[in-house]
Formats: structure tokens, C-alpha cells, sequence
């Protein structure tokens, strides 16, 4: 009997454990005051499963935030299902814990809307021992930034920020790019995948000529013109804090690159800049390439994935040979083939400060393998590792390199980016 009852119990749950929205059988009534009285019925029995579902809702929730409840250094529910009302009952559990609790917390990739974001930085303010936040791929947009936004203005000493995939558009930048005007702490901030467009540039560019503490910035994706490239062009030559500006994904064509080249030739203090992917031509490489040779802090630049054809490839190269600070060089997809391997090879010769090249996904076969090889045994020591993945490298290119990586053992080489048949990566050296 005791069994029977159980199952019975089990049978009125569903797959989640809440309790299943009630059936009625659909006769129809016989008079109008049983219809009244079905209806009533009705009422009453859904209002008693939305009141069972709440409080089952109460218990899980409960349940499942309960080791959040004493305060703890870190929180870690990234892709989580979060709701946003899980967010602002963890806002209350953190509005308890005692000041200088919490250090970090990631919430990426959950359902957080506005009210549930604002509650958590009302709560966050108090916690003057976070460093990092991560709330990238929520629901938060623009009306989601009020609490943030005092935060960052109170200059609450949080130096992390990630908002990746919010769609906070330029309205949500221009609150932040405010709030940064006055905050002396933040030096990582994550806004890419936003679509923030020129207009949320232009906020943010004028707000970062007067912090110099932001020192990396993403705004990769962002649906970002020639016309948003213009104020970071001023921002650039003026300000002195940047170090690392991820402008990929973006739409920099006509004019966009060129701009920026001539900021890179007055900026001194920016160290990592990615550009792949953004429709950068022959003109755009050869403006480049002439900032490369009087540029004398970046480090790191990346223009894969991009339009370059020969007359780009051999501009750029040229200011390569000049240039001695860069160290990290990407060309992926940058359209090198066997027939314009010289002018690399020549740059190679001249270059002595780069130290990794990613040359993957371009069309060198064994006769430009042979080339890189030659260089890099007898004339370039410098260069300790290069990408080759993907490249269509035949049997006489590939005993090349196994020769090389015998008389270079310094050199790392990664040929194949793809599993070979025995499901490993062919990686040279072992």
C-alpha cells in the first residue's frame, strides 16, 4: 500500500521533480451554474499548482545555493541556468556576507536579465576585496548598468570586467565609458560581441582620454567602421594607459586601418593589437607596414584572416625589416603562397626581434617550406616558434622541417592543426 501511495506521488511530479499542472476532463456542463462551477474549480486548482510550483521552486533554489550561503572567496556558476531570480537571491545571500569576502565571481553564460544584475552589484559594491567579475553571454543590456555604473564611480577597486555578449549596445557603453571617466581601478574590460557600433565607440574613446588606468580592452565584434576608428585614433595619440586593444571581427575597411596606423605612429605605450578578420586590403597593410618602422613598443600584432594580395604582403614585410620590438607576428589566411614566399623570407632575414610567426591556413607548399627552412638554419636564430598548420605541405616539405627541428632544437614547429590517423597532433619538436 505504502508503495502504491509513493508511486502515485512520483506519477504527479514531472521529469524535474516539480509538481505537474493539473488535468480536467473536458466534458461539457450540463447547466451554466455547473460551468461556473467548473470554472471556479478551475481557478482554484491552478492557483494551488502555481503555489506548489513556487514553493518547490523556494526549495531547490534553496538547496541549491546553500554552500553559497556563509561567505566564501569565490563563486564559479558559469553555465549554470541561472534565472534571474536565482541572481538576486544570491545578491541577498552576498549582501550578508561580511566586507572583503569576496575576490572573484563568473556567472558566464546564464540567464541574468536587469533586475537581477543590478541587485548583484548593489550587493558586490559592499565587497571591497573583489577583483574580477565575469558576466559575459547573460541577458543584461543597457538597463542592467545602474548599479554597475555607481560601482565603477564610487572607484570600487574591481580591475576585471568581462561583458562579453550582452548586447548592451551604445546606450549600455555610454554608462560605462561615464563611469570610467572618474574610475581609477578598472584595467580589464570586456565589451566584445556587443554591437556597440560607432556611436558606443565614440563614447567610449573620449571617456578613455581621461582614464589612464584601463590597460586591456575588447571590442572585438562590435560592429565598428572607419567612423569609430576616427576616435580611437584621437583616444590612441593621447592616451597613455592602453596596452592591449582587441579591435577584430570588426569592419575596418576603407580608411579604418589607416587611421589607426597613423595613431600607432604616436602611441608609446600599446603592446597587443588584433586586427584579424576585418577586410584589411593592400592600401590598409601598406599604411601598416610604415608604422611598423617607427613604432617602438608593440609587441604583438595579429592581421590574419584578412584581404592582403602580393603588393600588401611585400609593403608590410618592408616595415617589418625595420622594425625591432615586435615579437609575435600573425599572418593566418594572409593569402602567402610558393611564388610570394621571397619577400618573407627576406623580412626574416633582416628581423631580429620576432620570436613567433603563425602562418597557418596559407597556401605554402614544399618549394616555400624549403625557403623558411633555408633562412631560418643559416640566417634567423631569433625565431623560436612558427605555425604552418594547414598549409598544403607534402612529404619533401615536411622531411625539411624534421631536418630543421635536428639542427634548431630551439624552434617549436606545429605543422598540423588537424588529428593525423593515429588521432594526434604532429607537433615538431616531440
Amino acid at each position: 500500500m505504502e508503495h502504491e501511495e509513493k508511486e502515485a506521488e512520483e506519477h504527479e511530479k514531472g521529469a524535474d521533480g516539480l509538481p505537474k499542472k493539473p488535468k480536467h476532463e473536458e466534458r461539457p456542463p450540463e447547466s451554466v451554474t455547473e460551468a461556473i462551477a467548473n470554472r471556479e474549480k478551475l481557478q482554484s486548482d491552478v492557483i494551488e499548482y502555481e503555489k506548489n510550483l513556487e514553493e518547490k521552486k523556494k526549495e531547490k533554489r534553496e538547496s541549491f545555493f546553500e554552500i553559497f550561503r556563509e561567505g566564501r572567496p569565490s563563486i564559479e556558476l558559469s553555465w549554470s541556468n541561472i534565472s534571474d531570480d536565482d541572481c538576486c537571491y544570491l545578491a541577498g545571500l552576498i549582501d550578508k556576507y561580511p566586507p572583503n569576502t569576496l575576490k572573484t565571481i563568473e556567472l558566464v553564460g546564464n540567464y541574468i536579465d536587469f533586475e537581477g544584475c543590478n541587485q548583484l552589484f548593489k550587493a558586490l559594491d559592499k565587497q571591497k576585496s573583489l577583483r574580477t567579475v565575469k558576466l559575459s553571454w547573460n541577458r543584461l543590456q543597457h538597463l542592467s548598468f545602474d548599479s554597475l555604473c555607481t560601482m565603477l564611480k564610487n572607484n570600487h577597486p574591481l580591475t576585471t570586467l568581462e561583458l562579453n555578449g550582452n548586447n548592451i549596445s551604445n546606450r549600455g557603453t555610454a554608462l560605462i565609458a561615464e563611469a570610467l571617466e572618474s574610475n581609477t581601478h578598472l584595467i580589464t574590460l570586456d565589451i566584445s560581441n556587443n554591437w556597440i557600433g560607432n556611436s558606443g565607440i565614440q563614447t567610449l574613446a573620449d571617456a578613455l582620454t581621461k582614464n589612464h588606468t584601463l590597460q586591456t580592452l575588447d571590442l572585438s565584434n562590435n560592429k565598428i567602421s572607419v567612423k569609430g576608428v576616427e576616435h580611437l585614433d584621437v583616444m590612441l595619440k593621447t592616451n597613455r594607459g592602453l596596452i592591449t586593444l582587441d579591435l577584430s571581427h570588426n569592419n575596418l575597411i576603407d580608411g579604418g586601418i589607416k587611421k589607426l596606423a597613423d595613431a600607432l605612429m604616436m602611441n608609446q605605450t600599446l603592446v597587443k593589437l588584433s586586427l584579424n578578420n576585418n577586410w584589411i586590403g593592400d592600401g590598409e597593410a601598406a599604411c601598416l607596414g610604415v608604422s611598423l618602422k617607427t613604432n617602438k613598443t608593440l609587441k604583438w600584432l595579429d592581421i590574419g584572416y584578412n584581404n592582403l594580395q602580393v603588393d600588401g604582403q611585400r609593403s608590410f614585410l618592408k616595415g617589418l625589416e625595420e622594425n625591432d620590438t615586435l615579437t609575435s607576428l600573425g599572418l593566418s589566411s594572409a593569402h602567402f603562397s610558393d611564388e610570394d614566399i621571397p619577400s618573407l623570407t627576406h623580412a626574416l632575414e633582416k628581423n631580429r626581434s620576432l620570436v613567433y610567426l603563425d602562418l597557418r591556413a596559407n597556401s605554402l607548399g614544399d618549394n616555400a617550406i624549403k625557403e623558411i627552412v633555408s633562412v631560418l638554419v643559416d640566417k634567423n636564430q631569433t625565431l623560436k616558434e612558427i605555425v604552418l598548420s594547414d598549409n598544403p605541405v607534402g612529404h619533401r616539405g615536411i622531411n625539411d622541417l624534421d631536418a630543421l627541428t635536428k639542427k634548431r632544437t630551439d624552434l617549436k614547429i606545429t605543422l598540423s592543426s588537424s588529428r593525423d590517423q593515429k588521432g594526434r597532433k604532429r607537433l615538431y619538436p616531440n
